[in-house]
This record gives structure tokens, C-alpha cells and sequence, in this order.
């Protein structure tokens, strides 16, 4: 057997747009940790700086900053400048993760002058140990007084960030979308203050409102160790927003962005995409191996087809292995003919009531 496809089919996403005349003429700045960045660098993708900050300063209107994967101390400012900051991947969790800006406690982490339009952007970082110690947004401060930000936040992990108001966010009137806002602590509003409502974003202690945010807990596999994928219970599973700008067809592993996860066709919110199931040529010769996202203490029932019309049963109780995947393995004991002896073969997992 050369193939081996699953059901539900897997559905790619892909966003063109089109920006015209300015886009050509915009710059693209580069940033990376040392030994690769230099502040003394020109910026270039060969060339990165070392700080982001370096990169901010040097962009103008319409250029973009792109970042890659590091831990950057700084308390960043945007100068109000129209730029676009950004991880090297921002729709994918593992960047995300891994592109961090650690404020230090010595001020916010990324601070906005508030008169930034809705052309600037911050997206596809993870913003830790920013403090507003008297003050507000210990994450993300978009203003002063009454500046506040038009930029869009999107696709950021705000959390461990600490403000008198709004520990998370403050002043931010943009678009506020698929972000995880938990963990931050505030006398008052420890999530947000003085913003816009955020929409498909996981928000501690989130009192309502907003297209598809919610206040529950995004469950994690392991936090504590930078482990960010989603459990199969996660309320971010078939979450997100699919319209959301530049998002790409695969994720870091290269499986699509987009799957569905058992609720709705929809990307999956501030984590790797969940996998629902997925099949692989294997361990042994002529044999096949479906796994799917799974719940401790359910049975599953696996299905084979050969056209996808005429379906048949292979097994009817197979036992859970915990709260991540579970695995089946054809090795023709249970189906007919053996997955060795066809072209191809479809597999269907379906969780019994």
C-alpha cells in the first residue's frame, strides 16, 4: 500500500493579498538574537540586528520587522510609528512560544505612543514580566492620556505582566484577535483596560461579550514547560478566527493550519493546531497506524473504505490512552484484505456515546 488518507478531510486554508505599489516600495527589517544579530548590522535577513528595538528604530511607515525565535529583554516602544512588528511565523504556536519579549519588571514590554493607525501590527510574540508599576498595561501600554493605539494586536500570549490597571493590556483600540490574555495581575482589570473588545481570544476572568473569546481555562499539555499544545478538552480547539491576516496554510510541523477538531471547521486558538486524526505507513511492513486526538476513560470505533462510499468495521472498542492521542494499528488481523494488499485505503475514527 503506497497511501494512506484519513477522514475527515483536512482542509488548507490560503489568504493572497494584494497591497499594490506601497508594498514594494516597503522595507523589511530583520531581527535575531546574537551570535547571528548585531545592532551594528545592517538589518537584513543575512544581517539581522540583535534587538528589536534596533529594528523598530530603523523601520519607517509601512516597512515591517520581522523577528526571529528568541528570548528579547526589552521594553520595546513603537515611537508611533506604522510598522508591522512581527514574529518570523505569528499564526504558529511554536514561534509564538519561542519569540519572547521579556519586559524585566522594568516596564511595559511593548509600549505604543497612541497615535498609531490601524495600519501598524503586533503579532506572533509572547510577552512576559512587563510592570507598570503606577501605571497601566504592564504588557502592552498603547498610550498616554487619552492617545490611545489603533494598532492590531493579534496572535500574541500576554501573560505574567503586572499594571495598576490593565496588567495584560491598556489603551489598546484596535482590533484585539486571537490572543491568550492570562496570568497577569492588576489592582483592577488585571486582563484589560481601557480597550477595544477582544474577539476569538482566551481571557482570564473575561466577564463576556466579544465574537468568540472566552473565559476558560485553555488547558495547556504542560505550560510550566513551555509545552503549549491544546488538550483534546481545550475550549481554543476550532476557536480562532480563519480570516485572520496572513494566515498560512500549515502550521511548524507543515500539517494544515486549519483542521477540524470536532466543533467547527475553524483554526485552533493561540496553540498548535489540534490534530483530530492523522495516519502514517507503519511500524511494520504493509501495516498502517491511525492517531487521533483522544479523552481518558472514551472508547473509539475505527472504520476502513476503499472508495469512500461503502464503509466496514474494523474495530469496535478501542481503549482511550489518556487525555492526547490515542493509536490503532491495521496490521490486517482486522481487515480485509490486509492494508498491504490495496492501493489505498481511508480510515474513519468515530468516539462512541
Amino acid at each position: 500500500m503506497n497511501l494512506v488518507q484519513t477522514i475527515p478531510t483536512m482542509v488548507r486554508l490560503g489568504l493572497c493579498l494584494c497591497l499594490g505599489d506601497a508594498a514594494a516600495r516597503a522595507a523589511t527589517w530583520s531581527v535575531a538574537p546574537p551570535p547571528n544579530g548585531s545592532d551594528t548590522n545592517p538589518g537584513t535577513e543575512q544581517q539581522p540586528f540583535a534587538t528589536i528595538q534596533k529594528g523598530i528604530d530603523a523601520a519607517n511607515a509601512g516597512d515591517t520587522v520581522v523577528v526571529a525565535s528568541g528570548t528579547y529583554r526589552e521594553n520595546i516602544q513603537f515611537k508611533g510609528k506604522n510598522i508591522v512588528l512581527r514574529s518570523a511565523d505569528p499564526p504558529n504556536a511554536a514561534v509564538r512560544s519561542a519569540t519572547v519579549i521579556d519586559g524585566g519588571q522594568l516596564g511595559p514590554c511593548v509600549a505604543f505612543a497612541g497615535t498609531e493607525d490601524d495600519t501598524c501590527a503586533l503579532s506572533g510574540f509572547t510577552l512576559r514580566k512587563g510592570a507598570a508599576t503606577g501605571g497601566h498595561g504592564g504588557g502592552i501600554r498603547g498610550g498616554a492620556g487619552e492617545l490611545h493605539t489603533r494598532a492590531a494586536v493579534q496572535l500574541n500570549h500576554v501573560s505574567d505582566n503586572y499594571g495598576d490597571c490593565g496588567g495584560g493590556l491598556c489603551g489598546c483600540a484596535g482590533p484585539i484577535l486571537n490572543c491568550i490574555i492570562w496570568g497577569n495581575t492588576a489592582s483592577n482589570r488585571p486582563a484589560l483596560y481601557q480597550s477595544s473588545t477582544p474577539t476569538y481570544s482566551c481571557i482570564q476572568n473575561w466577564p463576556g461579550g466579544g465574537l468568540g473569546n472566552t473565559a476558560a481555562d485553555p488547558q495547556f499539555a504542560n505550560a510550566a514547560k513551555d509545552d503549549y499544545r491544546l488538550l483534546p478538552s481545550s475550549p481554543g480547539i476550532d476557536a480562532g478566527d480563519s480570516t485572520a491576516l496572513n494566515l498560512p496554510a500549515t502550521d511548524f510541523l507543515g500539517r494544515p493550519r486549519v483542521l477540524f477538531g470536532g466543533r467547527r471547521l475553524a483554526v485552533d486558538l493561540g496553540a498548535y493546531e489540534f490534530i483530530p486524526t492523522t495516519c502514517t505507513l507503519g511500524p511494520g511492513p504493509g501495516q498502517a497506524t491511525v492517531t487521533w486526538g483522544s479523552l481518558a476513560s472514551k472508547t473509539y470505533s475505527l472504520f476502513y473504505s476503499h472508495d469512500l462510499r461503502q464503509w466496514q468495521l474494523a474495530n469496535d472498542r478501542v481503549e482511550s490512552a489518556g487525555n492526547l492521542t490515542s493509536a490503532w494499528t491495521d496490521d490486517g488481523t482486522q481487515t480485509t484484505p490486509p492494508p498491504s494488499a490495496v492501493p489505498c485505503r481511508f480510515y474513519r475514527c468515530v468516539e462512541n456515546p
